[in-house]
């Protein structure tokens, strides 16, 4: 298997809250490249999310010691610093699974600054927020990432105002692009059977 595959199942194992298979994954990529840095901060990731605190805490050292500034690196090492118990991430509640209708794969606009972008990791909880009548995307302290396209905008921010509610959570990040998956996580009386991402066919 080539390493570019093993990348994308460590990834899909993470985003699908498999943190064991995510660990198998990342070390046999490590084996290859000791000095991964984007598999070693995934492997940090998994054993934090298992609740092995301090082996998660060494090899985000690892990182920096390979990366002197590696925002990943320094912003979980300062989170871990402030946990007294294991982690445990708020994205277990999505299923990323996609539903028709309920669920969207969303290429964010007007990303925010370089450093908070590539700080954030896929399978990341982030926060949807209205912003000056758009809808924005937040980091849990509050950075901002990027904006939803001004259709998706308009139409979530109306269903939002009115009761629905939504999760989200990165799917995949690189320098220039942020994916993030939405998914409707309650949806309020009056819309009934309105679904909050029509269909093409829906929406003519």
């Amino acid at each position: 298997m080539k390493p570019d595959n093993f990348e994308q199942k460590a990834i899909q194992a993470a985003l699908t809250q498999n943190w064991e298979t995510a660990i198998n994954f990342n070390q046999v990529i490590l084996e290859e490249n000791p000095k991964n840095v984007a598999a070693l901060n995934r492997l940090a990731k998994a054993y934090w999310e298992l609740g092995d605190l301090n082996e998660a805490r060494s090899i985000y050292q690892r990182v920096l010691r390979l990366d002197r500034f590696n925002p990943v690196a320094q912003k979980n090492l300062t989170r871990l610093a402030k946990s007294a118990t294991p982690h445990r991430s708020k994205s277990l509640t999505i299923n990323f699974l996609e539903e028709p209708g309920k669920t969207k794969s969303v290429s964010l606009l007007r990303l925010g600054n370089p450093t908070t972008i590539d700080s954030i990791t896929a399978g990341e909880m982030v926060k949807l927020q209205i912003k000056r009548r758009r809808l924005a995307i937040f980091t849990q302290e509050n950075e901002y990432v990027g904006s939803l396209p001004d259709n998706i905008s308009f139409l979530l921010h109306k269903m939002i105002l009115s009761g629905n509610r939504y999760e989200a959570v990165v799917k995949s990040t690189s320098f220039h692009e942020v994916v993030v998956f939405i998914k409707e996580a309650h949806r309020a009386k009056r819309f009934g059977n309105t679904p909050s991402f029509p269909s093409s066919k829906e929406s003519l």
